[in-house]
This record gives C-alpha cells, structure tokens and sequence, in this order.
C-alpha cells in the first residue's frame, strides 16, 4: 500500500517536472542526454560547494560555541553546585547525577582531543560559571565516583581517562574554585 502510493508520488512529480518552463522556445523538447533542462539546472543548483578560510572558521567558531553553551546549560541542569558538593562531603546521594556530568566533561574534553574545538575553547568553557567547581569535583573525586557507581555501571569506566591539558586546567582552575566558595 504505502510502496503503492509513493510510486503514484513520484509518477505526478516526474509528469510536472516535465512540464516545468526552463525559459527555451520548445520546453516539451528533451536534450540529447535524455534528461530534462529543469533537472539540469535543478542538478547544477545543489552542486556541493565547499567553505574555506574565515567564513568556514566563524561557522565552525559558531557551531562549536553553541555546543558548549548547551553542554554547560546541560550541566547545571542535571544537579546544582550545592548539592554535588553536598553528596560529596556526606558520601551519599544519587552518585548518578554525577555520572551524567562526567559524561557532559567528557564531551566537551573529547571535542577538544579530537581537534574540533581548540584549548582555548576548553578554558573558556571550564570558566563558565560554576564549571571549573564541576570539574574539580568529576576528576578529583572521580575515584569516590566510580567506587559508588561501578557494580551498576562498569562498563561506563573502562579505559577513559581525561586528557593532559584539560586535567591542567581543573589543576590551575582548582584554587580559584576553591576561593569563590
């Protein structure tokens, strides 16, 4: 049925194309290759144009900005600073919560290991408000973390590790989140 009606489509879009003016004399007329001069034109239209210089690097400056504005909005969503500070100091809570942010860092770290946002963009986003005091919590008490969370979730921690300059930052960031406390 449904094979049926999208052959039925597509036989009213091939009768209407053909009909559509190209702008020549003769429009029900057929070039030597057997396609129409409006499939042509439509063809050359969405040729695939390629992006060099600034305007590729002010897109993927932009592109790469709204993932990390979304990433830190999604990191203060899943739990607020306090209570991340507060399940740490007590040892109890849905360690949970923590987890999701570790996977919101480690996003943002893998974009940075992978060459698509540069180390600035990486220092950037860990000064966004309260993401450094995140940090800091996910990679030093990353092991009380996984020691809470690692018989239901085991294979979420195998083998990852966080990158050489983004456990630099949290370090030289660390007493700064400290102070503003």
């Amino acid at each position: 049925m449904v094979k049926r009606r999208m052959k039925n489509i597509a036989r009213q879009f091939k009768r209407k194309s053909s009909r559509i003016s190209t702008g020549g004399p003769d429009t029900s007329s057929r070039p030597a290759s057997g396609r129409s001069s409006a499939r042509r034109i439509f063809h050359a239209a969405l040729q695939q144009g390629t992006l060099t210089g600034n305007v590729l690097d002010l897109i993927m400056d932009k592109v790469t900005w709204a993932w990390l504005e979304r990433l830190n909005a999604l990191l203060h969503k899943i739990i607020s600073i306090e209570m991340a500070l507060e399940m740490i100091e007590a040892d109890e809570g849905h360690w949970e919560t923590l987890l999701l942010q570790q996977f919101v860092l480690r996003t943002a770290d893998l974009l940075h290991k992978h060459g698509i946002i540069p180390l600035g963009h990486l220092k950037t986003f860990l000064r966004m408000k309260d993401t450094m005091r995140f940090a800091s919590i996910n990679v030093l008490e990353n092991w009380k973390i996984l020691s809470c969370l690692s018989n239901q979730y085991w294979r979420c921690f195998t083998g990852f590790c966080y990158s050489r300059p983004f456990i630099e930052i949290v370090n030289e960031g660390k007493g700064k989140a400290v102070a503003t406390q």
